[in-house]
């Protein structure tokens, strides 16, 4: 039972990779804020950031090592960067057509994306993996069926997916080869009806990816060279909903998640209410802590 309610709503925990423990998450309260906040698993301190509310419906994609941010508006799908503490505001995409799922790479040197042309006669259309300069140009296109919109960066891996005849494929991306890399092929017609959901990096070495099925959800750790798996969590409830946003280089036990959840509220017996929160799991002992997060 939560017995002081509002709409406060915590989300996208991203970490950069470079200082220990340190992330950044969005908090939104709609009535006063919609902010990037910077803080640590110890809740040492919560800096302000970036106002979403200088753009239209942003979504917060990326964070990178020299403290730039990568959004997507979603009533048009361009993509902008812009400093943490707001400066530097930038929309780098030309209109052309739509920019999905903007992620850093190679040093933030280029940008990881989907791009759906508008134009039919575009030689892109109807849509093409890419990777882009921070100015938003096209420096090289993805062969058909190679990459998602769901990815994560690492080094010069990037973690994503494939089709092939049928098949998903789940694997990496070789940045100096572009030659993708695969890992782990998903049947859909043998998975039981279960989806892959999202992955994210552990280690060099580790990857988490996450399944789901309506209310059904598991959360693994997969090794790409021994190809070993781990069953971390798995969840079975309509009102619950996990899943792993940061890992640290430092802590390979200890990863935060975001978590939605519909709950019964003090003085409100009748109606069911939507949370958004950061928790914070250890892989290892399947500990959950929720973070104390106080503005």
């Amino acid at each position: 039972m939560i017995a002081n309610f509002n709409y406060d709503y915590l989300h996208s925990p991203i970490s950069n990779g470079v200082v220990d423990d340190e992330f950044i998450f969005i908090h939104h309260d709609f009535d006063e804020e919609w902010r990037v906040y910077k803080s640590n698993l110890c809740d040492e301190y919560y800096d302000a950031g970036f106002d979403m509310t200088l753009l239209n419906n942003p979504i917060l994609f990326d964070w990178n090592q020299n403290d730039e941010l990568l959004l997507n508006e979603i009533s048009t799908f361009q993509v902008w960067r812009v400093n943490f503490d707001g400066t530097n505001l930038v929309k780098i995409t030309n209109n052309e057509g739509s920019y999905r799922g903007p992620q850093w790479c190679l040093n933030d040197s280029l940008i990881y994306c989907v791009f759906n042309p508008y134009d039919s006669t575009h030689p892109l259309y109807p849509g093409k993996i890419i990777l882009m300069d921070r100015d938003g140009e096209i420096v090289y296109v993805f062969p058909e069926g190679i990459g998602k919109v769901s990815s994560a960066i690492r080094g010069d891996k990037i973690l994503t997916g494939a089709n092939h005849t049928g098949i998903f494929e789940l694997g990496y991306i070789l940045i100096s080869t572009k030659e993708f890399i695969s890992m782990k092929e998903f049947d859909i017609t043998q998975m039981n009806g279960f989806g892959l959901l999202g992955y994210i990096w552990l280690n060099d070495e580790e990857i988490i990816y996450a399944l789901h099925k309506q209310a059904a959800r598991k959360i693994i750790k997969l090794n790409i060279t021994t190809l070993e798996e781990t069953l971390i969590m798995e969840e079975d409830c309509e009102n619950v909903g996990s899943g792993v946003s940061a890992t640290f280089p430092n802590n390979q036990e200890e990863v935060l998640m975001s978590r939605s959840e519909y709950r019964y509220v003090a003085n409100h017996p009748d109606s069911l209410y939507y949370f958004r929160e950061i928790i914070k799991k250890n892989i290892v002992t399947g500990e959950e802590w929720l973070l104390d997060i106080d503005l």
